[in-house]
């Protein structure tokens, strides 16, 4: 049991040399053998361990009880614990949960032990059956591929290193090493969905159908949270090159948005929105979203969950957190945006109200108009120094190739740049007034480079994206 955690926390990378662990302890078979386990390995693993209780006074005095066994627990291996006692009954509201409430109020304790002695990680004591409970619970409510992941052997700081251990495994290690326990008797409470998928749901699917389901759930488990990384790495690169993340917006390009895989495309929306909102959008909610992009009504809006709204842009997909409902207070938010930079040459800028960052440089002459990101221009057509900011009323623009001068809301118009973009898309502008650069859009004509340009002023942009 040791050697196989041990090679579970190594192959994972879960802890560090010089970790300084949290070890969440109810009192039960699971906490009590991964706190005698990693108090074991605290040598070999180099690592100081700490622990942390909460009593959530659901079972009055035998609740305490319960406390002051970890209590008498961790004094007897010499490790420092917190714990506390919150009335979860008393936070529940009508209608709601006391297991979703009590977990919430579990973790942000546990959040608040972590940062107040400064651990690193927060080990926890879920364990095979655990997963496999998960898998199924998940899968009733009608998760994809990232519900039926389940949980993660590591998360950030949170790391599970019984993940691959099974109850019944727990339990013989408890009782070779001697250890007592704490049984918690809410956990034989049949009215918890979660209680009656492990005392009804999983017992009937091991005699009716598989006697190895719980493994074989926690092997499912795992083929997805690695099939679920791979996919979240092509949504990051997709998001890359089709999105343009703002401070509370972003826009999607549809003509790629539409190339992709249907899959694809949900997986970039729920990135993105996540991002904007924090939340995780419904099934319903996500095919709205696509419904959407594939109109070809232009200005047509959606109202989402999380203050968002969606609107079809001409060639684009805007995606909008506002404060209120109201088209009128979204056009405001837009039009309200001003900024200004100088753009040293050679030099950088950033211009945080596009998130993107701007450079300049003297360079060689090259002329490559596939790039809508870098371009060249003939530097003894420019005066400096050079400014980045924003449209003002009455700008005019030469477009490269156009017989003349237009108004840059022509000129947007033209190119179908959305509204909600128009007024945090960055001009490069040269000391004279001239718009030199239409950044991501195109050049000004009168600064193309020609075969008699002697030297050339190379401009860079890049945006912000999805993380």
């Amino acid at each position: 049991m040791l050697e196989q955690v041990k090679a579970a926390i190594e192959k994972k990378n879960m802890l560090q040399p010089g970790d300084k662990v949290l070890v969440a302890v109810s009192g039960g078979p699971d906490s009590v053998a991964l706190l005698d386990i990693l108090w074991r390995l605290r040598q070999q693993l180099a690592i100081s361990l700490r622990v942390a209780h909460l009593n959530h006074m659901f079972r009055g005095e035998e609740s305490l009880q319960d406390a002051f066994f970890v209590e008498d627990y961790c004094r007897s291996l010499k490790i420092p614990v917190t714990y506390a006692s919150i009335d979860i009954p008393a936070l529940l509201t009508e209608g709601g949960s006391a297991q979703e409430t009590a977990r919430r109020v579990r973790y942000d304790f546990l959040k608040r032990i972590f940062r107040l002695y400064g651990c690193t990680k927060l080990a926890l004591g879920h364990h095979q059956n655990d997963q496999a409970e998960t898998v199924l619970h998940n899968l009733l409510r009608g998760s994809g591929p990232e519900g039926l992941g389940a949980m993660l052997p590591r998360q950030g700081e949170i790391i599970r290193p019984l993940l691959d251990v099974s109850r019944q495994e727990i339990e013989q290690y408890c009782e070779v090493r001697r250890l007592r326990w704490r049984r918690d008797p809410s956990n034989e409470k049949t009215i918890y969905r979660r209680n009656k998928i492990r005392k009804e749901l999983i017992p009937l699917l091991q005699q009716e159908y598989n006697p190895q389901i719980v493994p074989l759930l926690a092997q499912t488990a795992l083929i997805f949270q690695e099939e679920n990384d791979f996919l979240n790495r092509t949504a990051k690169d997709a998001a890359a090159q089709l999105c343009q993340m703002e401070e509370s917006r972003v826009l999607i390009d549809l003509e790629g948005f539409r190339g992709l895989h249907r899959a694809m495309q949900r997986r970039l929306l729920r990135r993105v929105l996540r991002q904007l909102t924090g939340i995780i959008l419904d099934f319903h909610h996500i095919e709205d979203i696509l419904a959407l992009s594939e109109s070809v009504q232009t200005g047509k809006m959606l109202t989402l969950p999380g203050g968002l709204v969606a609107e079809k842009l001409y060639a684009h997909l805007l995606l909008q957190k506002i404060k209120t409902s109201t088209n009128a207070h979204a056009k405001n938010q837009v039009e309200n945006v001003n900024f200004s930079y100088r753009l040293p040459v050679p030099g950088k800028v950033r211009i945080n109200e596009a998130r993107c960052l701007i450079g300049a440089d003297l360079a060689d002459c090259e002329v490559d108009r596939r790039k809508r990101l870098e371009v060249f221009l003939d530097l003894e057509k420019i005066e400096l120094p050079l400014t980045v900011r924003n449209r003002k009323p009455g700008d005019r623009f030469h477009p490269l190739g156009a017989p003349g001068e237009k108004k840059l809301k022509d000129f947007f118009i033209d190119r179908k740049v959305p509204r909600a973009q128009r007024q945090r898309l960055p001009l490069v502008v040269d000391a004279a007034g001239k718009i030199l650069w239409v950044v991501g859009q195109e050049i000004n004509h009168c600064c193309r480079v020609t075969p008699q340009t002697v030297r050339c002023i190379k401009l860079q942009a890049v945006f912000a994206q999805p993380e």
